[in-house]
């Protein structure tokens, strides 16, 4: 079965929390039209971050913009098509320049959709060879567990982030002695020496903007998914925090009174409370 065929199965959160990992960024549609298209594509040997892929990049991103128009006309539902069609603008814009930062976007949704389909199939097996009903205390034990390692996982991201940004920094002040000292040489009289290191300067200093044009793309492209991946885990806990507070807790003060009236009470309180 194809990876999009079993996205389509994922129970209702689970498929929401996949397409709030594809976003605006790289729109849920495209991965429907190009499903077959992208799940040809070897993308695990594909490292945007490696400067020797940057010659092959552009050609990925032209095949995946082709084949995204020639899908778009023959879509026979215009909603579909438009979307399609501001997917192909879009790209063109914001990664034209840029093509690694589009292959590392693609990357990172589909590394999310493959570990909430994993995770969603790990727990099926699960449940199929766990008898009697679910423990929904196990059930929050190893949702609270999930949420710790995505917390971390989120930190380690954004001291990555950090490490990124300070370099861009240090790259773009370099850009603007480089530009000030080619302003300098270029306000004194030009010898054939000094016309020739002024090019050098000038190839230079353009090579380093398109640099840092990239660097900022691709800061741009790790805040916008750093910031779904934090509203994801906050839609996880606020969802987990009203199971534990409007389900668990009133059952526990449920079961408390109807313990008053010789019923059996499983004190549980100091459970809840670790949760």
């Amino acid at each position: 079965m194809s990876l999009w065929a079993r996205l389509q199965e994922l129970p209702g959160e689970l498929l929401r929390q996949c397409q709030l990992a594809y976003g605006e960024h790289f729109p849920m549609e495209v991965r429907c039209a190009l499903s077959q298209w992208i799940e040809e594509k070897p993308w695990q040997d594909m490292d945007p971050d490696n400067p020797s892929f940057e010659m092959y990049a552009p050609s990925v991103v032209a095949s995946l913009l082709e084949e995204l128009q020639l899908k778009a006309s023959t879509e026979d539902n215009f909603v579909m098509r438009l979307k399609l069609l501001e997917a192909v603008n879009s790209f063109k814009q914001n990664y034209g320049h840029n093509p690694c930062a589009l292959i590392r976007v693609i990357k990172n949704c589909l590394a999310t959709e493959m570990r909430i389909i994993q995770q969603a199939e790990n727990c099926s097996r699960l449940a199929s060879h766990m008898p009697g009903p679910h423990d929904p205390h196990t059930e929050i034990t190893q949702q609270l567990d999930t949420l710790r390692r995505r917390t971390q996982e989120m930190e380690d991201e954004l001291r990555r982030m950090i490490q990124i940004q300070e370099s861009f920094v240090i790259q773009y002040q370099e850009c603007q002695k480089l530009q000030a000292h080619y302003q300098q040489l270029s306000a004194q009289n030009t010898g054939q020496t000094n016309v020739e290191l002024l090019n050098k300067m000038h190839n230079e200093s353009k090579a380093m903007e398109q640099a840092i044009r990239q660097r900022i793309s691709e800061l741009r492209e790790m805040r916008i998914a750093f910031s779904e991946k934090q509203q994801e885990s906050a839609n996880l806990l606020a969802t987990l925090q009203t199971r534990v507070l409007d389900n668990e807790l009133i059952k526990w003060k449920r079961a408390q009174q109807l313990g008053g009236n010789g019923v059996t009470f499983e004190n549980n309180l100091d459970q809840i409370q670790e949760w």
